[in-house]
């Protein structure tokens, strides 16, 4: 299954080329990174989760059951799309976390928006209703 492992990061690779230059960023900048079955936990981080193809990384805060399946949910996302995870999950989800810093109405239903909507489903993630 090697072959169809490579095929598949070569699928998402645009997120997997930079997953890697946030690993060598935290590297360079002596960010605290740890990995954890598969995961990165950071001790400094602007976000508190991010999926970028083959790599997620967490906020040590975030480092629990419900995160873990929702950016792995992100990664079902990149999977499916390939290189358009990006344009159609990336982007959108990062300006949605950006404006949920700053709004506390998006904050509040920052779950009930595509993509995270749809994170939280494909990664089993059951959030208690409003």
């Amino acid at each position: 299954m090697p072959i169809i492992r490579f095929l598949l990061y070569l699928w998402q690779l645009p997120q997997n080329l930079l997953g890697l230059g946030l690993i060598a960023l935290c590297k360079v900048r002596h960010i605290d990174i740890q990995k954890n079955n598969g995961i990165y936990v950071l001790d400094k981080f602007w976000a508190g989760g991010v999926s970028l193809g083959s790599y997620i990384f967490l906020h040590k805060c975030e480092n629990n059951e419900r995160s873990i399946q929702h950016e792995r949910g992100h990664q079902k996302q990149s999977l499916m799309l390939g290189p358009l995870y990006l344009i159609i999950v990336g982007i959108p989800s990062a300006l949605l976390c950006t404006l949920a810093k700053y709004s506390p109405k998006i904050s509040h239903e920052y779950f009930d928006h595509f993509p995270e909507k749809w994170a939280d489903k494909l990664g089993g993630v059951q959030r208690l209703p409003k």
